[in-house]
C-alpha cells in the first residue's frame, strides 16, 4: 500500500467485496501484505488496509481483489467395454469439469465434443481416449484418460435367393468372416445338406417340394467377448412342374369383348396368349382381354390356347385352351318400361357394344379423342313407365343411360352409341304435342332424322 497518511494499524480480509460478512482481522502493521499473511485461498477474496493518523478516526485502504479460479478435475470411462461393432454408440460417463475436448488415435471414431463413439465406424481395436480442459487463467491445462475396447462383430452371408425346378438340388454359396470361427446351415423344411460349408448342397425333401420354398439360414459361432452369433437367411424356391389353366369356356355377345380367366404356377414365371382366330388380346396377363374380328364373329368361335415359358432344368412348357363362343347381336334394345336398371360391366378394350345375357343391346363405346377410355366400364340402362321431365318442365325419353369407366371417369373420352326405339321417339313426341311444348321433336318414322338433339348429364 502506498500514499497513506498515518500508520496502519492492521489488515482485513473478507469473502464479499464490500466487507458485510465473513470479515477476519489480519495481525500485520506494514504497507505490505506477505503471502504468509494472505494465507492459502480457495475462493476470490477482498483485502484492505486499517489506517489511523494521531487522534483522527480510523480510515479504510482501497480494496484490493485476488481472484481465485477452481482447478479443472474430472474423470472419464467406457463402461460397457469391451464393446461389439455392431452394437452402435458408446457413451462416455464423465464427472466433474464440462466443456473439454475428447480424442484418440486413428481408427477410432469419436464426437470431439460428445466422447460418443460410433462403433461401426471405428476399426476394432483397444484405444486411448484422452479428455482435455484447455489451459485457463493461471490454471494450467488438464488431461485426463480411459480406455475402450471394440471386438470385430460376426458376419455372415446366406447367399442370394434361388430358385429350382423339383428334383433339383441347390448349391449355397454363403460366407462367414468377421470374429466367426465357423456357420451352420438349417431349413425351415425337411430336407438336408450335405455338409457346413459355404458352398454346401441341399437336396429338398418331398414335402418342401411340395410346400414350394424353404427358409435356408447359415449360423455363426458364438465368438468370445460381447459380440454374438449372428445368421442370414436365404429363400429356395422350388417350382415343380410348370402348371397353366386357360379358364373355362366362355360365349359372349358380338360386338362384346372376353375377359380371360387364366392361371399359371409351378415352374412358369410368363405365359402368352394365342388365338386359332384373327382377333386379338391386349396384353399376356391372366386377365387380358380378347377382342373378336368380324372372321372371329362370322365363325362363331374361337380357341383361345394360354401357353407358359420354358422354364430353366426339367420343367418344360405346357399350354391349355379354351372355347369362346360368339352370339349373334339379338338385334334388340335391352330393358322394361317400368323394370329394374340393365348393367353390363365389361373391359372396353379396342370398342365394344354392351348387351344384357341374351344379348339385347344396351350401348357401343369405343376409345378415342384426347383420353381415350380404357379398362372396365359398367354401362346401364333404365326405362320409366312415362315421359320424365325435370325441374323446368323439359321432357326426355324414357330410357336413361349410365356409363361409369372404373378409372379416370372424369377425364376419359370416347365414341358412345345410345339406341332407343321408335315408340320411345314416338312416345316422346306424343308428350311435346299433349303440352303443347317446343322442343324439336324426334324423327318420326326410322328412316327420318334430325340434326339437334338435347343430351343432359346427371348423377344419383
Amino acid at each position: 500500500m502506498s500514499g497513506n497518511t498515518g500508520s496502519v494499524t492492521k489488515w482485513q480480509r473478507s469473502t464479499t467485496s464490500d466487507f458485510s460478512s465473513g470479515v477476519t482481522d489480519i495481525a500485520n502493521t506494514t504497507t505490505t501484505l506477505a503471502g504468509a499473511s494472505i494465507g492459502a485461498l480457495t475462493i476470490t477474496t477482498y483485502f484492505r488496509a486499517v489506517v489511523q493518523s494521531g487522534v483522527c478516526p480510523i480510515a479504510n485502504s482501497s480494496i484490493a481483489t485476488i481472484i481465485v479460479n477452481s482447478a479443472p478435475a474430472a474423470t472419464i470411462s467406457y463402461a460397457g467395454s469391451p464393446y461389439c461393432s455392431s452394437a452402435g454408440t458408446a457413451t462416455v460417463t464423465q464427472t466433474g469439469t464440462t466443456g473439454g475436448t475428447y480424442s484418440s488415435t486413428a481408427g477410432l471414431s469419436i464426437n470431439a465434443t460428445t466422447g460418443d463413439v460410433n462403433l461401426g465406424a471405428s476399426t476394432p481395436n483397444s484405444y486411448t481416449v484422452t479428455y482435455t480442459i484447455a489451459a485457463s487463467g493461471t490454471c494450467p491445462e488438464f488431461q485426463t484418460t480411459a480406455s475402450i475396447t471394440i471386438n470385430a462383430a460376426a458376419t455372415v452371408s446366406a447367399g442370394s435367393n434361388q430358385t429350382i425346378c423339383a428334383g433339383s438340388t441347390a448349391t449355397m454359396a454363403g460366407s462367414f468372416g468377421g470374429s466367426a470361427l465357423s456357420a451352420t446351415w438349417s431349413t425351415s423344411g425337411t430336407g438336408s445338406f450335405n455338409n457346413n460349408t459355404a458352398t454346401a448342397v441341399y437336396t429338398p425333401s418331398g414335402a418342401d417340394i411340395s410346400l414350394g420354398s424353404v427358409t435356408l439360414t447359415y449360423t455363426t459361432d458364438d465368438p468370445t467377448g460381447p459380440c454374438g452369433s449372428v445368421n442370414a437367411s436365404m429363400t429356395l424356391t422350388i417350382n415343380p412342374v410348370a402348371t397353366v389353366s386357360a379358364g373355362s369356356n366362355q360365349t359372349i355377345c358380338a360386338g362384346s369383348t372376353a375377359t380371360m380367366a387364366g392361371n399359371f404356377g409351378g415352374g412358369a414365371s410368363s405365359a402368352t396368349w394365342s388365338t386359332n382366330g384373327t382377333g386379338s388380346f391386349n396384353n399376356n396377363s391372366t386377365t387380358a382381354v380378347y377382342t373378336p374380328s368380324a372372321g372371329d364373329i362370322t365363325v362363331g368361335s374361337v380357341i383361345l390356347t394360354y401357353t407358359t415359358n420354358d422354364p430353366g432344368g426339367p420343367c418344360g412348357s405346357v399350354n391349355a385352351n379354351m372355347t369362346l363362343t360368339i352370339s349373334s347381336s339379338a338385334n334388340t334394345l335391352a330393358g322394361i318400361a317400368g323394370g329394374a336398371q340393365v348393367c353390363k360391366n365389361m373391359n372396353v378394350g379396342a370398342g365394344a357394344v354392351y348387351s344384357d345375357g341374351s344379348c339385347n343391346v344396351i350401348a357401343k363405346v369405343v376409345p378415342s379423342g384426347v383420353s381415350p377410355v380404357t379398362g372396365m366400364i359398367n354401362v346401364c340402362v333404365k326405362i320409366e313407365n312415362s315421359i320424365p321431365a325435370d325441374g323446368t318442365g323439359e321432357p326426355y325419353i324414357a330410357r336413361h343411360y349410365d356409363l361409369t369407366p372404373a378409372s379416370n371417369p372424369a377425364t376419359s373420352t370416347a365414341t358412345i352409341t345410345l339406341y332407343a326405339t321408335q315408340a320411345e321417339f314416338d312416345a316422346y313426341n306424343a308428350y311435346l304435342t299433349a303440352n303443347s311444348l317446343a322442343f324439336r321433336p324426334f324423327p318420326s318414322n326410322p328412316a327420318g332424322n334430325t340434326s339437334v338433339i338435347r343430351v343432359r348429364q346427371y348423377h344419383g
